[in-house]
């Protein structure tokens, strides 16, 4: 338990001393567990993957490598316009799978080659480009384009449609209004590899800037171009994911010390818990509906849901997935969608994870919370 209040404590004295600068990082370490790995400059790499099974619930394959995986749209109703698809993209394509019918053949829309990255937004997703960042729609319309000189990394809109992206090469965060005009910029941070957005509770929705290489989160706020904060996510960033809700929560993975982080967007971002997980965890989600984190672990081929109300994550279920799973992503009825890095797509039930969670209320006390070994 120690541990967790430890690294609170550092954490907040880290925003402190260190100011917006990302610069001070080094200070900032998330655990202080000893690790060959280094701390920053290389991006993790998810370990290989042991032979599997299918994994839960209706499989698709999309018959192509997977580049990237989102929600549509933040909307925590299960009624509201793509509150139950997810984005997968392809080279070329977008494929929005539908949670509520796994077997129908999702559908497709074009897109250029070069678009490599995709990210979800306020009412959709975007997807980012050579020379231009593009929003679309539940209806796999565009809605939204940014022509911009160079490759974008990431992109975000918010609901009112201003925007945050990065691009190859620089260190800054560029801004845009609704208009798509460029209104400034800031120095965030050495690249800027994926964009989450956030709602925090009884504020603007703000963006979470992640950057690999130096493995640290960054809270800008998109309306008026600022940085707020920024603080290292242990050693080894894997993936990092909001949920539909408006806690301001943010779940991280750190694939080279194996273990997942909790951090909070209400304010400023503060990192409130860690826990270990199986090895190397990758795809995470935060499930706002069951309050729930879930991590998958590519060298042990599982998926985990973790309660974080008891001040130490406790293990809430435990599940068998397809290896070489590299997103998760949570639609508005409850289930899940496990994407593959070779493009198969699982859809994990909202049943399924209920009974899945009920199952694990029988097990013995000492199988959870989670210690370090």
């Amino acid at each position: 338990m120690n541990v967790h209040v430890n690294r609170f404590s550092r954490t907040l004295s880290c925003i402190v001393a260190a100011g917006l600068a990302v610069g001070a990082l080094s200070a900032c370490g998330s655990d202080d567990s000893p690790n060959d790995g280094p701390v920053a400059g290389d991006p993790a790499q998810p370990k290989d993957s042991p032979t599997s099974s299918q994994g839960p619930g209706e499989q698709l394959d999309l018959g192509k490598p997977a580049l990237g995986a989102a929600r549509v749209g933040l909307s925590a109703d299960e009624n509201a316009p793509g509150a139950n698809l997810v984005a997968v993209l392809t080279q070329g394509k977008v494929h929005f799978i539908d949670a509520t019918n796994p077997k129908d053949k999702p559908r497709q829309v074009d897109i250029d080659d070069s678009c490599d990255s995709i990210t979800t937004t306020a009412q959709g997703v975007a997807v980012a480009c050579q020379d231009k960042a593009i929003e679309l729609g539940a209806d796999g319309k565009e809605t939204r384009r940014l022509d911009v000189e160079g490759k974008v990394t990431t992109v975000t809109f918010l609901d009112n449609g201003k925007a945050v992206l990065g691009k190859a090469g620089e260190d800054k965060a560029r801004f845009y209004d609704k208009d798509g005009k460029e209104t400034g910029s800031e120095i965030v941070s050495r690249s800027l590899d994926q964009a989450v957005l956030v709602k925090p509770r009884d504020r603007d929705q703000r963006a979470a800037l992640i950057d690999r290489g130096q493995t640290s989160i960054s809270d800008v706020n998109v309306n008026d171009g600022s940085l707020n904060a920024a603080l290292r996510i242990g050693q080894g960033v894997g993936q990092v994911a909001s949920g539909r809700g408006d806690d301001g929560v943010v779940v991280a993975s750190d694939a080279r010390q194996g273990q997942m982080l909790i951090y909070t967007m209400n304010d400023v971002v503060r990192l409130h818990q860690a826990a270990p997980t199986e090895d190397s965890p990758w795809g995470v989600t935060w499930d706002a509906k069951r309050k729930l984190a879930w991590v998958a672990s590519t060298a042990a081929n599982s998926l985990e849901a973790y309660r974080i109300d008891s001040g130490a994550p406790v293990k809430a279920a435990h599940t068998e997935v397809p290896g070489k799973l590299r997103w998760v992503c949570d639609a508005a009825n409850g289930a899940l969608v496990l994407v593959t890095e070779d493009g198969k797509v699982n859809v994990y039930s909202a049943d399924s994870v209920d009974k899945d969670i009920a199952s694990m209320k029988d097990k013995p006390a000492e199988d959870y919370p989670v210690k370090r070994d």
